[in-house]
């Protein structure tokens, strides 16, 4: 990866949270480079954070649509680097819409990479992704046992590299929400002390998201516990925030609570200046479902201070964006349940793959008769061939040949007499390529061979020994005039696999010149 590019990809790591927008922009760039230098490993990494960017910018269904294609790439290409992030963010989203279960399959997905990569950091951020996620859903205990196994992975790795990876802070505070859920308010204030006592992960925002979530937290148990005025003295505190504060991705959920709380507090005139602040920074441009909560959050202080006319305005907007809303869920839904079907599907189908089973796969990509590869064998390794040479900029070659006059040799001889001669062919065409290359019968009397990353000479070479070998046999065909043996004509091509071009177009030029060799009078070939 050369510097530039390099440069790019730190800088999309910089912005896809603080500015998605700029970072999803960056990544379009680099998928183009990658598509036009035919680099596989970009395409991969520029797929997987355009899906993350675009997630950050609300656009789920578009998200989870480029998650997928690089999810193809990185399982094609074995990038199990990559392949254990997308599977991590992919589940995070799907977690975001609702849906835990498909959440969960993909985290399970991303564990099981990063404990095959020896990756304690990378486990560790998935267990306590999967104890956020059961917060959520209210297995409090689940939630408490994964963030603790989250924090005793990082706290050994702390200690043993010396440096700061876990954000403590954070972890005490999902805890303390567990324990005030519960009523256990004894529990909560002194993991709340705890985190009190730590600093957040975040560095370059103005008010980190673990700070507002402490401070919204501490007002909860403030006002749970009957400490009422320190409540609203702390809630004033935090309506005295810098406007950029507000404007944090992870923060607006915290801020929506607040404003809850502040309702059932009876402030309502804080409560309306809250939701003002947040109504600035979030218009149309963001997250549709933040903008429903954002209303729900309003029809709530609506009805708090009888503001009817308000009311019916909050009521339409709210109704036309959930219709929309559950238009994009039922598409998601959809693709959930098809994508965990495929899942489902994969998993029993890679149990129930016997031994068997396995042999038959191999065997359905063999020619019954001559014991080489068929047409369907010759299609995956020539897709395998082209991956190859696209990325590394090798040309591929090609060779079709058939036996001159066959359809005489079998009215004279007989059909078995055709199979052996067939046989026989294949048997030297086999001696001959040794590792090199790679053979396939095509049909009929028609072989085929590929190479990759040969020179016209070497593949001269390679094809002068074949033509020597099959003359030197001296297979008897007397109706063969002018030689009186079984002899080839073969037509070949060595070329780059440019963008799109299948086998069928290889073939196609290699079958002119099998034609012109033919015409030229058999027994030879033609390389174009």
């Amino acid at each position: 990866m050369n510097r530039a590019i390099e440069e790019k990809c730190k800088e999309v790591i910089e912005y896809r949270f603080s500015d998605p927008q700029r970072a999803y922009e960056i990544c379009c760039q680099l998928l183009k480079q990658g598509s036009d230098e035919e680099n596989s490993y970009l395409m991969a990494y520029a797929r997987l954070y355009m899906g993350d960017t675009l997630f950050s910018m609300g656009d789920l269904k578009e998200a989870l649509d480029n998650m997928r294609m690089a999810e193809k790439l990185q399982r094609k290409y074995g990038y199990e680097e990559l392949l254990m992030k997308n599977c991590n963010i992919t589940a995070i989203i799907y977690a975001n819409q609702g849906d835990g279960l498909l959440a969960l399959d993909y985290y399970y997905m991303a564990l099981k990479l990063a404990k095959k990569r020896d990756d304690t950091a990378m486990q560790a951020m998935i267990y306590n992704n999967i104890g956020e996620l059961l917060h959520k859903v209210g297995d409090m205990d689940g939630a408490t046992r994964y963030l603790k196994m989250a924090f005793e992975m990082c706290k050994k790795r702390e200690e043993k590299e010396k440096k700061k990876i876990y954000n403590k802070k954070q972890y005490c505070i999902n805890i303390a929400d567990g324990c005030i859920v519960k009523k256990d308010y004894a529990a909560a204030k002194k993991f709340l002390d705890m985190a009190a006592d730590e600093e957040g992960s975040e560095t370059d925002t103005v008010f980190p998201a673990s700070e507002v979530s402490w401070s919204v937290h501490n007002i909860k148990l403030c006002y749970y516990t009957g400490e009422r005025q320190r409540a609203v003295s702390q809630a004033e505190k935090m309506l005295d925030l810098p406007r950029e504060a507000y404007k944090e991705v992870e923060s607006f959920w915290c801020f929506i609570e607040l404003v809850k709380v502040l309702i059932s507090m009876q402030e309502y005139q804080k409560a309306g200046k809250l939701l003002e602040i947040l109504d600035e920074d979030n218009n149309e441009d963001t997250l549709l479902k933040r903008r429903v909560e954002l209303l729900k959050a309003w029809i709530r202080y609506c009805k708090a201070t009888g503001a009817k006319r308000e009311l019916q305005k909050c009521y339409r907007n709210y109704y036309e964006l959930k219709k929309i809303v559950n238009e994009q869920e039922k598409d998601l839904i959809v693709r959930a349940i098809d994508n965990r079907y495929k899942l489902e599907y994969e998993k029993m189908t890679n149990e129930q793959l016997s031994a068997n089973a396995k042999e038959l796969m191999k065997t359905s990509e063999v020619d019954e008769l001559t014991g080489i590869s068929n047409r369907y064998g010759l299609k995956k390794k020539f897709n395998k061939l082209c991956e190859i040479s696209r990325f590394q900029k090798s040309k591929i070659c090609l060779c079709i040949f058939d036996i001159d006059k066959f359809k005489v040799y079998n009215d004279e001889y007989g059909h078995l007499k055709g199979d052996e001669c067939l046989k026989e062919i294949s048997e030297l065409l086999v001696e001959t390529v040794g590792e090199e290359y790679f053979v396939s019968r095509y049909g009929g009397d028609e072989f085929v061979i590929l190479g990759l990353d040969k020179s016209d000479a070497e593949l001269r070479r390679f094809i002068e020994k074949l033509f020597d070998r099959i003359n030197a046999a001296k297979m008897p065909f007397l109706k063969h005039k002018g030689f009186g043996t079984v002899t080839i004509s073969m037509g070949a091509v060595n070329k780059l696999a440019e963008k799109e071009y299948s086998l069928a177009d290889f073939i196609h030029n290699a079958d002119r010149n099998l034609y012109l060799a033919k015409k030229n009078g058999k027994n030879r070939y033609v390389l174009g």
